[in-house]
């Protein structure tokens, strides 16, 4: 069966010129506009961060107890650290770890998370 739709021709750039002076306005033109965009440092340190972000991190969650035992030899908490360090930073926020249910396989229910819009801010993938 023939395709009887009408195709457009390709544009063709190749008598396109472009003068170096051009190019250089161009490019000064976005430098300058985006640089109008991008809030200063001394304006960003001025902020405080506040809310609560979730978190899931995979295998680096921490654990619930920090107690050796049979069923957890060897607790984590290297997250949690990192976690009670950036809350010195900003004590206005919250950071609550999701754990994935046990026995569930993590991509299934990280991609039904996020279908359903409901994941966590940050999801370890």
């Amino acid at each position: 069966m023939a395709d009887n739709r009408k195709q457009t021709p390709m544009p063709s750039f190749s008598n396109a010129r472009i003068s170096r002076r051009g190019l250089v306005a161009g490019a000064g033109a976005l430098g300058m506009a985006s640089a109008l965009h991008i809030p200063s440092v001394a304006a960003r340190q001025d902020q405080q961060f506040s809310g609560k972000i979730r978190f899931q991190a995979g295998h680096y969650t921490p654990s619930e107890s920090m107690e050796k035992s049979a069923n957890n030899p060897v607790p984590i908490q290297a997250m949690q650290d990192a976690v009670d360090t950036y809350r010195q930073l900003h004590p206005d926020v919250e950071v609550e770890f999701v754990r994935i249910p046990e026995g569930t396989d993590a991509r299934v229910w990280t991609v039904t998370q996020l279908t359903g819009g409901n994941a966590p801010d940050i999801v370890w993938t």
